[in-house]
Formats: structure tokens, C-alpha cells, sequence
């Protein structure tokens, strides 16, 4: 027995001990920017799960939802009633914008969350690059994204504009 317990430490101790940490966000320490070259709209809420440490990304993990119905669109609020009606983001029937990670990966610029992305009801494959920049408890995870707004069913056919821009900035505890 007395040879088996330092086994048995030496084995736990080599083990992944470093488990990713679990951040909070930030009351009002949302920032998500939508933008094409027609449109500019932003969304100042994210809820949901954010585990994260770079010493440990096989266990890091995003699971985040945004509530539709809190877009703000730069301009008049018929265009704001508009972008939430059912041919763009529907957000009664389509209440919110979810992003589950299905793995992290480091880059040279910083790392990769892949995983999949659900607007409008449409489920896709997506990777979001992003950057953490952590000074004692307070971290930010800032990335950018082009969305092809068909590949959801957002918006009417006749609509030039395909491309939109996602820029995010979320501000955590812990």
C-alpha cells in the first residue's frame, strides 16, 4: 500500500490538472457590431457559457447565445422594426443567435474556435478567430467574422449585399 499511494499522486499530479476557467461577462461589457455597406448594427448583449484557458484548450469551450429582439440598428427605427421582421432575423420566431465551440486551437495570431453558429433557424459549421488578452481576473476575447447572410436565409433574395461583417468584443471575470 505504501508504494501504490506515491504511484497513484505521481499519476494525478501528471494528470491534467489545469482546468480552463470558467469567465463571466461583464454586465455592459458587450460589444458586437454588424456592418455590410448598406447596413450598421450592433447588439450589446451575450449570454451563455464561456470556458477558457490557454493552457488547456482541449477543455475550453464557448456555448453563447445573443437575444435577436435587442439589435439596434444605426439609423431610423422603421429600419430597426425591419431587420427584425420575418425576413431578415425574425426574432419572434427566431428568438436568438447561438455559437457552441466544438474545439479551440492555437494560432500564430492568436486562436480558432470552430464549432457551429445558428441564425434564423439555420444551423452551419463556423470558425471565429479570436484573440484573450487577460490581466489578473478581468480578460477580453475580441474576433471577427464574415457572415454570408444567405447561407441563413437572412434577408429577401433581391438583396445585393451578401457579406456582413461580425466584430466582437466581450469583456470577462472571474
Amino acid at each position: 500500500m505504501k508504494k501504490i499511494f506515491p504511484l497513484f499522486i505521481t499519476a494525478l499530479l501528471s494528470s491534467n490538472l489545469i482546468a480552463a476557467d470558467e469567465w463571466k461577462i461583464k454586465e455592459d461589457g458587450v460589444a458586437i457590431s454588424i456592418e455590410d455597406n448598406k447596413f450598421k448594427g450592433s447588439f450589446e448583449n451575450l449570454s451563455g457559457t464561456i470556458i477558457f484557458s490557454p493552457d488547456d484548450l482541449e477543455n475550453s469551450s464557448f456555448e453563447v447565445s445573443i437575444n435577436t429582439e435587442e439589435i439596434k440598428v444605426d439609423g431610423s427605427s422603421m429600419q430597426e422594426r425591419h431587420v427584425k421582421d420575418d425576413k431578415w432575423l425574425g426574432v419572434e420566431k427566431y428568438p436568438a443567435i447561438t455559437f457552441k465551440s466544438t474545439s479551440i486551437e492555437k494560432t500564430e495570431e492568436g486562436y480558432i474556435a470552430k464549432g457551429t453558429m445558428t441564425i434564423h433557424g439555420v444551423s452551419k459549421e463556423v470558425e471565429i478567430p479570436f484573440t484573450f488578452e487577460q490581466e489578473e481576473s478581468v480578460a477580453i476575447f475580441e474576433g471577427e467574422i464574415s457572415i454570408s447572410r444567405k447561407n441563413y436565409d437572412v434577408g429577401p433574395d433581391g438583396n445585393t449585399v451578401e457579406e456582413v461583417t461580425v466584430s466582437i468584443q466581450v469583456i470577462t471575470e472571474q
